[in-house]
């Protein structure tokens, strides 16, 4: 096919995308189950009738956004079944933003984005415009009373904040932490979760930005200069420190730096062997825009949920050291002289292979989450009495992404990551980690 071609197949491909997204109206009126049903049927209609009715709009195999679509929009549904407006909201920002990207940024043109060289400000910037807008009217319309404009704030961050995790991740793997993103931000704005924003929470995180940016632009400019991040990875990581920081507080934004600074010794442990494996991180190491969003976005949006819907800090805690976790069983793992096995079909692997274990690897996870809570402890984020729920969600949330990669799930090594701290993060919670 050419290039010509593949646009255009592109161009139809993200016209169906948007248009599935006027669906999500027949939420005004669903019953809980009547919703699940119509979750289901997307979700049928995309894995068997989707490429027998358009065969022409399929990517090169395995099409994974063709599942991971139906997939994201289930999630909301069960995700918030009696607030049908936050996962309607959410939903029309994955359609109608996601689904207008790559068409304006292809048709448009314009600067490339410093982070991803694929996309483009304009396709960016105009996912969060009219994804925003969509996301407004939709919310409204499903709620069925208030005025639309009232919701038009939230929406624009929610798709804001969505629009920049796309721009992070590869056609395919963005669809569930797009409509994560937006379904967390509606929840909090519409007041789904923690009763909503109260009025002076804006005007108290307005006093901490200056001292949370006093300590997280010089911690991303040493970045730079230990060859930890490159500048695109220092900008996110910044920015994530910030909302950590603002939202959590000092204690959560420790258990941010404590995660980079035990996964960049990590990564180097070993590099001369890790290279002669061919298993050591591309770039020397040196973490990407990419990496942050998908180790640290979790952590921060949780973060800043603290102040906005009454969230334990222990969420933003968990999901920091669950990426610890992951981080050190992975670098630490493949030093090991024993071959690893599969979690899946139970036999010896090569190092390196995805989703890999070993004994030393599980120990260093373990003992990664325990310093990211020990940290979080010091710091009077948490209680010691909830370390134990925080190493039991990282445990959890590793052993999902190994079994993820191990069984070949179609998703990328980014989506992995986030799903892993978001397992990381629930599972602390329902260890009884708040009490």
């Amino acid at each position: 096919m050419t290039a010509h071609g593949r646009a255009a197949r592109e161009d139809r491909r993200k016209l169906v995308h948007a248009a599935t997204g006027s669906l999500a109206l027949l939420l005004r009126w669903l019953s809980p189950p009547l919703a699940l049903g119509l979750g289901l049927a997307l979700l049928v209609h995309n894995i068997v009738l989707f490429r027998r009715w358009a065969p022409s709009l399929l990517r090169p195999a395995p099409d994974v956004g063709v599942l991971m679509y139906p997939v994201a929009v289930l999630g909301l549904i069960l995700a918030f079944p009696t607030r049908p407006d936050v996962a309607a909201g959410a939903w029309a920002v994955l359609a109608i933003g996601d689904g207008v990207a790559s068409p304006l940024g292809r048709h448009l043109g314009g600067p490339r984005l410093p982070w991803n060289p694929d996309k483009r400000w304009s396709g960016t910037l105009g996912f969060a415009a009219i994804g925003g807008l969509a996301g407004a009217l939709v919310a409204w319309f499903v709620a069925g009373h208030g005025d639309w404009t009232d919701r038009l704030p939230i929406a624009f961050a929610a798709a804001g904040v969505a629009a920049i995790v796309e721009s992070a991740a590869r056609a395919g793997d963005d669809n569930l932490p797009v409509a994560a993103t937006a379904a967390i931000l509606f929840a909090f704005g519409l007041g789904a979760v923690g009763g909503g924003i109260p009025g002076d929470v804006l005007a108290t995180l307005a006093t901490r930005v200056g001292p949370a940016a006093l300590v997280a632009v010089p911690l991303a400019a040493i970045s730079i200069g230990l060859r930890v991040t490159d500048t695109q990875g220092a900008a996110v990581g910044g920015l994530l420190l910030l909302a950590a920081i603002l939202g959590g507080g000092p204690g959560v934004g420790a258990a941010l730096v404590a995660f980079v600074v035990l996964g960049t010794v990590a990564t180097r442990l070993g590099g001369a062997r890790k290279r002669e494996l061919g298993v050591a991180e591309p770039n020397r190491g040196r973490r990407g825009a990419a990496h942050a969003l998908a180790n640290a976005v979790c952590g921060a949006v949780a973060a800043l949920a603290v102040p906005l819907a009454g969230w334990p800090r222990l969420v933003s805690v968990a999901a920091f050291a669950t990426a610890a976790g992951d981080t050190l069983a992975t670098e630490v793992g493949q030093l090991g002289r024993a071959r690893p096995w599969s979690l899946v079909s139970g036999c010896r692997v090569n190092v390196g292979t995805p989703g890999a274990v070993s004994a030393l690897g599980v120990l260093a996870g373990v003992a990664g989450a325990l310093a990211v809570g020990t940290v979080a402890v010091a710091f009077g984020a948490i209680r010691p009495s909830m370390l134990p729920a925080v190493v039991g969600g990282s445990v959890v949330g590793t052993t999902v992404e190994s079994l993820l990669a191990a069984a070949g799930a179609p998703l990328g090594h980014h989506a992995r990551n986030l799903l892993n701290t978001a397992f990381g993060a629930g599972a602390a919670i329902a260890l009884g980690g708040t009490h």
